[in-house]
């Protein structure tokens, strides 16, 4: 993400239970100014698509100025 080749900044990295699933957020903060990408890279691809299949739930990113915001959501933990 944006801070991959930054000497500064830092990432929050939470989770939390909903129902019985899971939310897992990323935030970045602090770094460089962030800019949506112009193409989805290989990584982004296979957040979005193979995670979130293999989750059965959703990849969310947002490319804020101040730092990139990412949150998997998956409904349901496999047991």
């Amino acid at each position: 993400m944006a801070l991959f080749s930054s000497p500064v900044g830092q990432v929050q990295i939470g989770w939390q239970r909903e129902g019985a699933g899971f939310r897992l957020s990323w935030l970045e903060s602090g770094g460089p100014p962030v800019a949506a990408p112009d193409r989805e890279g290989f990584g982004t691809r296979l957040l979005k698509r193979n995670l979130a299949a293999e989750i059965s739930g959703e990849i969310n990113i947002d490319y804020a100025p101040d730092g990139v915001r990412c949150e998997i959501l998956a409904p349901h933990l496999s047991s």
